[in-house]
């Protein structure tokens, strides 16, 4: 599905915006239930602990403290 991102809509804004569900929890970047997978693409993440090393270089972000910086492919 694909979805035109309003000027700092989140991801999880987005997926919910398309009627796509992303568990989440706390929506501030600190306990990692909104963790997805970023298959290509950039974005600006307001991380607050919620992933650790190895998720990030995995290639997850948090959809709720996650903005994207153009085209974004997840994994949903």
């Amino acid at each position: 599905m694909e979805h035109r991102c309003a000027p700092g809509e989140t991801l999880l804004d987005a997926a919910r915006n398309c009627g796509i569900y992303i568990p989440t929890a706390c929506q501030q970047g600190v306990c990692g239930t909104c963790r997805i997978a970023k298959l290509s693409g950039e974005v600006t993440m307001d991380d607050l602990g919620g992933l650790n090393a190895k998720e990030k270089s995995a290639g997850y972000v948090l959809a709720c403290c996650s903005r994207p910086r153009g085209t974004v492919l997840l994994d949903a």
